[in-house]
C-alpha cells in the first residue's frame, strides 16, 4: 500500500516514518481524530467519550484503568477504542479487560459517561 502527498496536479510517495517521528501522539491527535471522524469505527458509531475512568468494583472503588475512546453503535452496542503507537504486548490485555468493564454498562451507566471533551 502506498500512501501520497498530494500538492496540485503532483503526487509524490510519502516517505515511510513511524507515528512518533512525525510527532503524532494518541491522545493529542489520534484520539482527538477519531472524535472527529468517528466513521473510521464503523457506520453509525456515536463516540460517548473519551479517557473513560469512571469504573467501579462491586466494593466501590474507582479502578485505574482509562478507557483511551468509549463509543456506542447503531444496535446499541458498546465500542471499546484503545489507542497504541507501534506494538505493544498488552493491548490484547486491555481490550479484555475493557470489554468485560463495558460489557456490565446499563443505558444509566452511559448516559452518565463523561461527555467527550477537547484534547489539548
Amino acid at each position: 500500500m502506498f500512501v501520497f502527498t498530494i500538492d496540485g496536479p503532483e503526487a509524490q510517495p510519502m516517505q515511510q516514518a513511524s507515528l512518533s517521528q512525525l510527532g503524532v501522539l494518541e491522545e493529542k491527535h489520534l484520539e482527538q481524530w477519531i472524535v472527529t471522524h468517528p466513521g473510521v469505527l464503523g457506520d453509525d458509531i456515536k463516540i460517548i467519550a473519551t479517557q473513560y475512568n469512571s469504573w467501579s468494583s462491586d466494593f466501590g472503588d474507582l479502578t485505574k484503568e482509562r478507557l483511551d475512546v468509549l463509543g456506542l453503535d447503531s444496535s446499541g452496542q458498546t465500542v471499546v477504542v484503545e489507542l497504541k503507537r507501534g506494538s505493544d504486548s498488552r493491548i490484547h490485555l486491555q481490550a479484555i479487560t475493557y470489554a468485560s468493564l463495558v460489557a456490565g454498562f446499563t443505558k444509566e451507566t452511559l448516559a452518565e459517561a463523561t461527555p467527550t471533551t477537547s484534547i489539548s
